[in-house]
């Protein structure tokens, strides 16, 4: 049951709150691994002596990445993704001078006050009660340490204190909180009539002169780019691995498996349990408080009961300060350095290891017990062991296959003679442009000896182009098509669903502008709205929030100028779907300001506060930037 509910937790929407704000702050904290996008760890700025890095933005992008299966979608072009890696590197820089004037301003948290926002996490509860257990299994179960954590808690407390610090400064006037309120409550006395463009697209006819004119008049629209189709010969290993990965027997698997050169690769890494106490850098006299507990524990005192007491690890302290079983193997048991090269060196069991000092403070660690890893057994290694052979042998024969084709370059004169003497296959393209080329032959060097001039005028065999890693290919035009205008008969469906929708959107304004005319002249439009069978939506009382209309609608009402008289005032709306709107606004009703109590002076209050330290936090970002030395 327990482990039942924590698996609960771990899918629902409280936690996925918590990991939000934990995901956040380590994106520009600069906490997650992995440099994916650029290579190096090139300085791309400099915040008053410290540097921001390229590795820095990509993790930002890696993990906007794992986060959103579209991302690169949404950033196509070189240009997009150079405008989000400026745009990432702005917040970077924001973030660490955000950072510099809180630790400037000497704004800290107790431990207490760091421990009980950590308990109050709704994800780390049971039954509304703190469990170490369930905070432990969701923190490990998301890689993220104890003390890790701890930090983060920390940094946000402190931020809290910046942000409360200027929102209880944020000054506010009665009469901004009257004429908020005013804004706020008041309802519009108004009809509106949405006329949907659906109603004018029976019996749209488009002729030839017409779909001849516009043809004629935007030649720019039609522009078709320089093609090429090609036939190619492709060689990788990767798909050679493939191929032969599909004939590897069990029998084969298994005589790889029982070879004595091979035993050791298929053995789980030894496992590795240890407790430590933790006396962060923050504590007062952090290193002489921990070398005291080390004494204490060299003299028989109990490790569990001074974990409990004293550490900062709050976690693995209420446990006594276990951490969870690991891999005892250099670079993969999860610790930072420091801790794991003095972990890792203990041998025997409750054996202590002496202070160890690392980036969080002081540890003192005591090995729990140390296994041996198990065998994995076939089936569980099966498939990776097919994938090693096939890889090895796919390797020997790209480049056995590779020097055939170089020797026979020169001795063949068509690529399909060339393919053949490497037993491959040659294939041909469909027409394609620079920013259209097939999935596989996408690679910019193909594209480049696709469309190279030498190579379209010749109609040779091109030089070996190289595709990736131990990926090759060769190509010959097939065809090429000049940059030109697209043919009208390409074009002419286009031309046709766009003048249609020209000709709906124009009948649709039409009719609204009819309508409009006749109410400005004090006359009856019923007839008119019969006949296309459309109804006004009235109320004395829309608010703002109305569900009688469409969204895009009552936000448009509410944009409306206050009649000034007792005429109405009217508007014709395009709306976002094609439709058209007429709004005939008759009056703005406003609240009474005698029903504005205490209560909700003080709500109005603290949400005006809210927005102006919004705008005061931004503005004091945009001084210390100019304040600091950012390069």
């Amino acid at each position: 049951m327990m482990l039942e509910r924590i698996q609960q937790k771990m899918e629902g929407p409280a936690m996925k709150v918590v990991l939000a704000i934990i995901i956040i702050f380590f994106v520009f904290a600069g906490y997650f691994g992995a440099n994916l996008v650029t290579p190096g760890n090139e300085t791309v700025a400099n915040v008053d002596g410290v540097n921001i890095t390229n590795a820095e933005i990509d993790n930002v992008i890696n993990n906007q990445r794992q986060q959103n299966p579209n991302f690169d979608q949404l950033y196509p072009t070189e240009a997009s993704k150079a405008q989000l890696r400026e745009s990432i590197r702005n917040q970077l820089i924001n973030d660490r001078v955000f950072t510099n004037s809180i630790n400037n301003a000497g704004l800290t948290a107790s431990k207490e006050q760091i421990v009980k926002q950590i308990h109050s996490m709704p994800a780390f509860q049971l039954g509304g009660v703190y469990d170490a257990n369930t905070a432990k299994t969701i923190m490990a179960q998301n890689g993220i340490s104890d003390a890790r954590l701890f930090s983060i808690a920390k940094s946000e407390i402190v931020r809290d204190q910046f942000n409360k610090s200027i929102s209880e400064t944020s000054f506010v006037t009665d009469k901004e909180i009257e004429a908020f309120y005013r804004m706020q409550e008041q309802t519009r006395d108004a009809r509106v009539l949405t006329i949907p463009k659906s109603k004018f697209s029976e019996g749209v006819v488009i002729d030839e002169a017409e779909k001849q004119s516009y043809y004629d008049a935007n030649q720019a629209d039609f522009v078709q780019p320089e093609q090429v189709s090609v036939k190619y010969v492709l060689l990788s290993k990767d798909s050679l691995a493939s191929t032969i990965k599909e004939s590897i027997s069990d029998e084969q698997v298994a005589a790889f498996y029982n070879d004595d050169n091979n035993k050791s690769e298929f053995v789980a890494p030894d496992q590795i349990e240890v407790s430590h106490i933790l006396i962060a850098n923050e504590e007062d006299d952090a290193e002489s408080k921990a070398n005291d507990l080390l004494s204490q524990l060299k003299t028989g005192a109990n490790f569990s009961e001074l974990a409990k007491l004293h550490s900062s690890d709050t976690f693995s302290g209420a446990e006594g300060g276990v951490l969870p079983q690991t891999e005892a193997q250099a670079g993969n048991s999860g610790w930072v350095p420091e801790f794991e090269t003095a972990a890792l060196a203990l041998t025997e069991e409750g054996q202590l290891s002496e202070l160890v000092k690392t980036d969080f403070g002081y540890h003192i660690i005591k090995l729990n017990k140390r296994t041996s890893g198990d065998s994995k057994p076939l089936v569980e290694v099966a498939d990776d062991i097919k994938q090693r052979i096939a890889d090895e042998q796919a390797q020997t024969k790209f480049f056995n296959t590779k020097a055939l084709l170089d020797d026979a370059l020169f001795t063949t004169e068509t690529i399909e003679d060339l393919a053949k003497t490497a037993d491959l296959e040659a294939s041909t393209s469909i027409l394609f442009d620079r920013s259209s080329a097939p999935f596989g032959l996408n690679a910019p060097a193909f594209i480049e000896q696709a469309f190279d001039s030498k190579n379209i005028q010749s109609k040779e065999i091109s030089d070996e182009i190289n595709m990736g890693e131990q990926s090759i290919a060769y190509l010959v035009v097939n065809e090429h098509k000049a940059e030109g205008i697209k043919p009208l008969s390409e074009v002419e469906a286009d031309i046709i669903n766009l003048l249609t929708e020209e000709k709906i959107s124009t009948s649709t304004n039409t009719f609204a502008e009819s309508i409009q005319v006749a109410l400005e002249a004090d006359e009856t439009v019923d007839n008119l709205l019969a006949e296309k069978e459309l109804n006004w939506v009235e109320s004395t009382n829309f608010g703002s929030r109305d569900a009688s209309l469409n969204p895009e609608v009552l936000s448009l009402l509410f944009r409306q100028v206050v009649p000034s008289g007792d005429k109405p005032l009217r508007s014709i709306e395009d709306l976002s779907s094609g439709d058209v709107a007429i709004i005939e606004l008759r009056k703005v009703n406003y609240p009474d300001l005698n029903l504005l109590d205490s209560a909700k002076i003080q709500q109005l209050k603290s949400l005006l506060a809210n927005v102006n330290s919004r705008s005061d936090v931004n503005k004091i970002v945009t001084e210390l930037r100019e304040k600091s030395e950012i390069k």
